[in-house]
């Protein structure tokens, strides 16, 4: 039987040391209730020049099942009309069954008034919602509901043309924008960085023959685009259940795992210890820059 050299004892090591952190996270899968409030949502309201104060409104039925389940509605609701600094005509608002999110969820919810009619809701409903702006003599306007679809989300409420002096509902135009560009320059940069320092790697580490680039080129395509897919859910869906750590971690592991023993199968150029090590490092360096990519770029 031939002796396994010292870099190939490390290697086993170090895929079972990896493939013990990919089992220990998967039992940690950080699960979002889709009732929390733990999104941003960033509102511009168009063509109002008077004071407000500004609110969301949700549906009952989604509040309500929050509230059963979480058994702090008294609590809000005592704590916010206590303490709270808002308009107290909230508390009494029901459109079309949409009422205060306030209730709910409290001081959670308050917005940052982070330019002249620009607010962030840093903690936003995961559901629909519509908008409420009420006015110092108590009269107010509602948006129409709107589903946002980024979890940090853009939207826009213009009242151009519309008569912003009396009570209205279902008025001007709220609509959320959504950032193609940035998108596509993730995806684009994402994939070339991680496929470009992948055949860098392979380079310095000494592999010479078309048919290996060819080979390495194939399988760091395709496991490279399905992670970073999964980095551009866990970055723009609303509906992602993990974040961006947590997809770097779990799947950077797995892609290693699964191209350790993959190239220490087919990557026959060279020892296939040289091949899983390549795997290992050239994974190691493209998941590295991923995550400073998805942290650095901005969303919006």
């Amino acid at each position: 039987m031939r002796k396994k050299s010292l870099e190939g004892i490390f290697l086993e090591k170090v895929g079972i040391i990896l493939l013990f952190f990919l089992i220990i996270f998967g039992l940690q899968i950080p699960k979002q209730d889709f009732a929390n409030v733990n999104l941003s949502s960033e509102i511009t309201i168009i063509n109002v020049d008077e004071p407000y104060e500004i609110s969301l409104l949700v549906p009952r039925s989604a509040v309500d099942s929050y509230s059963d389940s979480t058994g702090i509605t008294d609590w809000y609701r005592s704590t916010i009309i206590d303490e709270g600094d808002f308009p107290l005509i909230l508390l009494t608002i029901d459109d079309q069954d949409y009422i205060s999110a306030l209730l709910y969820y409290g001081a959670l919810l308050g917005p940052d008034n982070v330019e002249p009619n620009v607010f962030l809701f840093r903690n936003a409903p995961q559901i629909s919602f519509k908008i409420i702006i009420i006015f110092d003599d108590n009269h107010y306007l509602i948006s129409n509901a709107i589903d946002a679809k980024l979890n940090k989300s853009r939207i826009t409420w213009d009242l151009t043309d519309e008569n912003t002096a009396i009570t209205s509902t279902q008025v001007g135009t709220v609509s959320e924008q959504l950032p193609y560009g940035k998108m596509v320059l993730f995806l684009v940069l994402s994939i070339f960085t991680a496929i470009t320092i992948k055949m860098l790697v392979m380079l310095a580490m000494l592999y010479k023959k078309k048919e290996s680039y060819k080979l390495a080129f194939i399988v760091n395509g395709i496991t490279q685009i399905v992670l970073i897919a999964l980095l551009f859910i866990a970055r723009y869906s609303l509906y992602s259940t993990s974040g961006i750590e947590y997809i770097v971690t779990v799947g950077g592991i797995l892609v290693i795992l699964i191209e350790m023993f993959f190239y220490g199968t087919y990557l026959k150029e060279n020892s296939e210890n040289r091949a899983m090590a390549y795997a290992f490092i050239s994974n190691l360096a493209s998941v590295s820059l991923l995550f400073i990519i998805s942290i650095m770029l901005p969303l919006v």
